[in-house]
């Protein structure tokens, strides 16, 4: 119950902020979702889920939390991996968090479904959003180096959304 109302709180305040602290917002309720998935005992479905919103996480972070600044053109897509739609790693992960709250209470899975419409219009709405600050103008190879790292970030997220299975066993050795 904790979980999920920690997961709620934050995916309701992710609707008021922007940038960097709707970020953290929707990490939060990522995290309490995945304990919510832990909570319910159910291993075979808790694992996945917190291993594939670590992997999510793990390639939006570096994009999503730098400063106002820097904005890299992948930036509004990678928003896209958060939303928690296939192909991203977060549907995965979400889907799984599903399953075992559904494998526990009814009315349990129906507030992680509540949680789960609000991270997708916070990401949804992130995407599409122009923010204030323009790019900033970096110099030619630092500039491609820096769209170079963010892109190849958004393709390792897509490519763990597209094999989730593959990118577990990869990166956490898990079978």
């Amino acid at each position: 119950v904790l979980g999920l109302a920690t997961a709620l709180w934050q995916g309701i305040i992710a609707q008021r902020l922007a940038g960097r602290a709707r970020y953290v917002r929707v990490l939060l309720a990522d995290v309490a979702l995945a304990a919510t998935a832990i909570g319910t005992g159910h291993a075979a479905q808790a694992l996945p889920a917190l291993l594939l919103l670590a992997v999510t996480h793990m390639a939006t972070s570096p994009l999503l939390l730098q400063e106002p600044a820097v904005r890299p053109r992948a930036r509004p897509v990678t928003w896209l991996l958060l939303c928690g739609l296939p192909p991203g790693p977060s549907f995965w992960g979400r889907f799984a968090v599903i399953e075992a709250l559904s494998q526990s209470s009814f009315w349990a899975m129906v507030a992680g479904l509540v949680v789960m419409v609000l991270l997708f219009v916070a990401a949804l709405v992130a995407s599409v959003r122009r923010e204030d600050a323009r790019p900033a103008e970096l110099l030619g190879l630092r500039r491609l180096t820096d769209e170079g790292a963010a892109w190849a970030a958004f393709g390792g997220g897509l490519v763990a959304g597209l094999v989730p299975g593959a990118a577990l066993t990869l990166i956490f050795g898990v079978h």
